[in-house]
């Protein structure tokens, strides 16, 4: 699928915010989350992916989805990745040992 196609194909799926990116060899994101559904669609290289207790590696044509508050980490590959990111506003609750605490929209 070509980068355009890819593009419509996450606005069509309500995606309001897409931008390619692009990590250098072995770049290393720690234990995050986001505030909103993020779609990675990688291009170029691969990325290895940790979320849920699960690693995968992605390559080029490959997509994964990270859930809104769902903690991931991921650490590119020796030639380092380019990918697509899709993110999409919405509203979610994120729960802790203690109390779970509702956001609102993510404002970017």
């Amino acid at each position: 699928m070509l980068e355009p196609d890819i593009e419509r194909a996450l606005r069509s799926e309500g995606f309001r915010l897409i931008y390619d990116w692009r990590d250098e060899p072995h770049t290393e994101y720690p234990d995050h989350a986001h505030l909103c559904l993020t779609a990675h669609i990688i291009l170029e290289g691969e990325r290895s992916v940790t979320m849920e207790g699960r690693t995968r590696i992605y390559r080029a044509g490959e997509r994964f989805d990270v859930p809104a508050g769902t903690v991931h980490s991921a650490k590119m590959g020796p030639a380092g990745c380019r990918y697509m990111v899709g993110r999409n506003r919405q509203r979610f609750a994120h729960r802790n040992r203690n109390s779970v605490v509702i956001l609102p929209d993510d404002p970017s």
